[in-house]
């Protein structure tokens, strides 16, 4: 392992490491974006007025609500937006529909 990437960097450059990872950058940009706004939306609704050391359990779960509440709705939305990318390039560029 260590030998290929020796080579790779070598031959190659470091920036060829990066080669082909855009793609996931793009994917993993919105999902973290919007898991970050839904957590503050939801933590700000939940666990306004909660002290956490004298309400431990109502603050557990508030957390625990909270960060359930984001990672769902998180999961929706972009899995959403990966589909219709998929089905937009699928049709575009697919030579399945093509005649």
């Amino acid at each position: 392992m260590t030998d290929c990437l020796k080579r790779v960097t070598t031959e190659q450059g470091v920036l060829s490491l990066w080669r082909g990872n855009t793609a996931g950058v793009v994917r993993c940009f919105p999902n973290h974006a919007l898991n970050f706004a839904l957590r503050d939306l939801y933590r700000n609704l939940l666990l306004k007025d909660v002290d956490r050391r004298k309400e431990f359990w109502r603050f557990a779960m508030g957390r625990f609500t909270v960060h359930y509440s984001s990672t769902t709705e998180n999961m929706g939305m972009v899995s959403r937006f990966e589909t219709n990318a998929d089905i937009k390039h699928l049709l575009e560029d697919s030579s399945i529909f093509r005649y």
